[in-house]
């Protein structure tokens, strides 16, 4: 049911949009105080965001979530998109990003100087 409610969500991002709500996973109703539009979502309190995350049994409802982190989660939940494609979560681009040049700069600096130095070795 939600991934229905997901998929008719992401048509539009225009504040009007009657979103149509998600179910609790723990009750199987819909979800109370859910936002009826995007506009009613940008405004929903971060109590109401950490309670509809609770209802899903999300875990981005548990303390070491940051509040921009927590709404960004619930807005790609819930499908609505922005002007550029849908939201995404916000630390999928940072964890994403920080591994690529983790291993990009320990791999190039590490095999350079070991390689230099096998070769002194081996010609000495």
């Amino acid at each position: 049911m939600n991934a229905l409610a997901r998929q008719r969500n992401n048509v539009t991002s225009q504040s009007s949009y009657k979103l149509m709500p998600l179910y609790s996973v723990l009750t199987n109703a819909p979800i109370e105080d859910f936002p009826k539009s995007v506009s009613q979502f940008r405004k929903l309190p971060n109590q109401t965001v950490l309670q509809i995350l609770q209802e899903l049994d999300d875990p981005f409802h548990q303390p070491n979530y940051d509040t921009a982190s927590r709404r960004g989660r619930l807005a790609m939940l819930i499908g609505i998109r922005s002007s550029d494609g849908p939201v995404l979560h916000p630390l999928a681009n940072a964890a994403g990003a920080g591994d690529a040049s983790d291993d990009g700069d320990d791999g190039d600096s590490g095999d350079d100087d070991d390689d230099d130095d096998d070769d002194d070795d081996g010609g000495a």
